[in-house]
């Protein structure tokens, strides 16, 4: 359990209602792990991976505060061992965009040997602040406190344990305009076991909304879920009652729900979602090392809106299963698509790719479902609003799943190729759909 009193460098020693909390969970093993936050009502950013004879292991998780602030969080453990090592940090920020937090296309990530390194972003919006973060592990040598040349309100940890170490850093930059290239990072340690992960997003301020979400005005983004979890022999229920990131925390009447659910095996497999009343746009299955096996379904709740959603068994514990679900209002209820679902897949060392679609109804909202396969991968992320991605590490195959939307204007949206890990074993599918206003 991580307190959350205490804070030190800013404001205030405590968040206060409407503050958004980051926290930084990295984690340093020989293998991968699922860590992070486990406390409810949290959402993830994002889980990323380096590899070396160290791993890194990072996860971003984040909450805004409600009107009684948490005190506390609690995180998972190392997983691996009681001898590697592990170290969590909490950035809070206030007048945060708590309709858009975080700029559409500008969550980048790379990974290497050496000094963490975060890549460059160009944010869209006046009054964004840029964070970096940079994580490494190592043998257990003690890493020194990591150091920035130009990142301000930085703060960093070190620790070490009997069989692996871990340093974590990250720092924040007021944007103006232009490209910001974090500098790398000093501190740490180098050695041929090391392995680290630079991580940058950008913050949306509370003033932006007005103008920037307009867009959505006809169709609009009640919530979403993101779930990911270990390969099972019985079908698995997920709650959509507690919804995050839009205006209400479960679908009323009327609204669509669009689950889209994604497996990483070493096999083709036949998954579906069980619930009554999904009306399926996509079953597509790519085959490589690690074999990607995707479904997306959608169905206009009635006027007692469903309260869970039932997706099968993935035929093997040792693979991994990952559910991301976006509920929409102000959709068409009797012809919900615009135009006809696209697809695409594919397989080597890529992540997924959308292909283009072109909307016919003023007012359309374009959805990107896709999900990717990999023995050794990481989240998927992309120039979307509304991201939802889901992750999760299996010893046979891991697996990620997202959705993120994109306003239609006219002519063609080509989507731009998806971030995240990816290697030799990686395969990968995409279903674009298009969703008709009222």
């Amino acid at each position: 359990m991580i307190s959350l009193t205490g804070l030190t460098g800013g404001l205030a020693s405590a968040p206060a209602a409407g503050d958004l909390v980051i926290v930084i969970h990295a984690v340093s093993t020989t293998h991968h792990q699922n860590n992070g936050v486990t406390t409810a009502g949290w959402s993830r950013l994002g889980q990323f991976f380096a590899s070396a004879t160290c791993r890194t292991n990072l996860v971003v998780d984040y909450k805004f505060m409600e009107a009684t602030p948490d005190t506390s969080v609690t995180v998972s453990a190392t997983g691996g061992s009681s001898t590697d090592a592990a170290v969590v940090a909490v950035y809070v920020w206030r007048g945060v965009s708590q309709v858009r937090p975080f700029e559409a296309g500008q969550l980048a990530y790379v990974s290497g040997t050496s000094h963490p390194n975060p890549p460059a972003t160009t944010p869209q919006t006046g009054g964004a602040v840029i964070i970096a973060v940079g994580a490494s592990s190592g043998l257990s040598t003690a890493p020194t406190t990591y150091t920035s040349s130009d990142l301000s309100n930085f703060i960093a940890k070190s620790q070490a344990n009997t069989n692996t170490s871990i340093g974590v850093g990250i720092g924040s930059f007021n944007w103006s305009s232009g490209s910001f290239d974090p500098a790398l990072f000093g501190g740490g340690l180098t050695s041929s076991s090391t392995s680290w992960v630079g991580l940058t997003f950008a913050l949306r301020p509370s003033d932006a909304d007005a103008s920037a979400d307009t867009a959505y005005s006809g169709i609009t983004f009640v919530g979403g879920k993101i779930a990911g979890f270990a390969g099972s022999l019985s079908s698995t229920v997920i709650s959509l009652t507690d919804l995050l990131g839009g205006s209400d925390a479960a679908p009323q009447a009327g609204d669509i729900v669009v689950v889209n659910y994604g497996t990483g095996a070493t096999a083709t497999e036949a998954i579906a979602i069980e619930t009554p009343g999904y009306t399926s746009v996509a079953a597509l299955n790519a085959s490589a090392s690690a074999h990607t096996n995707q479904v997306v379904g959608y169905k206009i709740m009635g006027g007692t809106p469903d309260t869970t959603v039932q997706v099968s068994q993935t035929f093997n514990t040792t693979w991994a299963a990952a559910v991301s679900i976006s509920v929409w209002r102000g959709v068409n209820a009797t012809s919900p698509l615009d135009v006809a679902t696209v697809t695409a897949t594919g397989t080597a060392d890529q992540c997924a790719d959308p292909p283009a679609i072109t909307a016919s109804s003023i007012g359309a909202v374009v959805l990107a479902c896709a999900a990717g396969a990999a023995v050794d991968g990481g989240s998927l992320m992309g120039n979307l609003d509304y991201m939802k991605s889901a992750y999760r590490f299996q010893s046979g195959a891991s697996v990620a799943s997202c959705i993120g939307a994109k306003k239609w204007y006219s002519g063609s949206l080509d989507l731009p190729q998806l971030q995240g890990a990816h290697d030799s074993t990686s395969s990968w599918t995409c279903a674009v759909m298009a969703l008709k206003p009222a």
